[in-house]
């Protein structure tokens, strides 16, 4: 279907390239990246293997929080058993850095930058901070 796209949207003849690279976050839900030439894919998986990789998201937070921009750091485990990622001293570094874009009837929206990627460390800062949240 992907590739059906491609070949229409961009005028394409023949064999359409796609690259599955990598699939992130995805015991969150997680997003699939693609790419659309062999040389965008080798790129983007040096990227991923090197962490020079970025990720960002867009949260929208119920409520307002204390600061504009912050950076969170604490530690992070993965409790396999209950198949969750909780604060804990047994836990790997991890650092988030946020910005407040916009705050209108009790809602925030927030840009999330991640600077350690180990482990889905969104959701437990969306807990640490007392607010709840949908990410975009």
């Amino acid at each position: 279907m992907l590739k059906k796209y491609i070949k229409n949207k961009y005028h394409k003849p023949g064999n359409v390239y796609l690259g599955l690279v990598h699939r992130l976050d995805r015991p969150v839900g997680g997003v699939i990246i693609f790419a659309k030439t062999s040389k965008a894919a080798s790129r983007l998986s040096e990227q991923i293997r090197n962490h020079t990789f970025q990720k960002e998201y867009l949260a929208v937070i119920l409520g307002k929080l204390d600061k504009e921009k912050d950076t969170w750091v604490d530690k992070l485990y993965k409790d396999n058993k209950e198949n969750r990622v909780i604060v804990s001293d047994k836990g790997k570094e991890a650092i988030l850095t946020y910005k407040v874009i916009k705050f209108k009837d009790n809602l925030s929206l927030v840009k999330i930058m991640l600077k350690t990627g180990r482990l889905p460390n969104t959701e437990p800062w969306l807990k640490f901070t007392s607010n709840e949240g949908d990410f975009l």
